[in-house]
């Protein structure tokens, strides 16, 4: 009968310890993950939106596209240290550094260039200036002659990368 009474005794005290044991904890209700939210606005230097412009976080790379607003809304974003870069094939590579807080919800704008002024001052190899050489853009986009003290301007030229040419 000693017997029976024990094995009852600890197949009860097992069972109470099965049942209550992670009782403070609900598999149902996840811990919070203090997620933050990122809003990208990207304008030109008019104020007007810029849609279809490719948005990427670095790290955890997420990419997104700019809607017709020319706006990108990361939500429930890890909070970290990001790189925020903004590019699209007409326009430069535009980036900002960011530190994300926990709950955060973070506002962004982007004033894209899409046309620029250069200024350039053309000299021979003893520093004189070069009157009236032809300067040119490759890829093509203006062609100016220097003034007396040697220099061209280039106006409303489209933001990018250029080789120039000085004949």
């Amino acid at each position: 009968m000693n017997f029976f009474k024990i094995h009852l005794f600890s197949g009860i005290t097992a069972l109470f310890i099965i049942a209550f044991t992670g009782c403070g904890q609900d598999p149902a209700s996840p811990e919070p993950q203090n997620l933050s939210t990122i809003t990208i606005i990207v304008e030109d230097e008019a104020g007007n939106p810029l849609k279809g412009v490719q948005v990427r976080t670095y790290p955890s790379t997420i990419i997104l596209v700019t809607n017709k607003e020319g706006v990108a809304v990361f939500e429930n974003i890890h909070t970290q240290n990001y790189q925020i870069v903004v590019s699209r094939a007409d326009i430069p590579i535009f980036y900002r550094d960011i530190i994300l807080r926990t709950n955060q919800n973070l506002k962004l704008k982007f004033i894209v260039a899409t046309e620029i002024t250069i200024n350039l001052v053309v000299q021979n190899i003893e520093g004189q200036p070069l009157t009236g050489s032809l300067v040119t853009t490759s890829p093509s986009t203006s062609i100016v002659i220097t003034d007396e003290n040697g220099q061209a301007v280039l106006e409303n030229v489209p933001v990018k990368s250029y080789i120039f040419i000085v004949q």
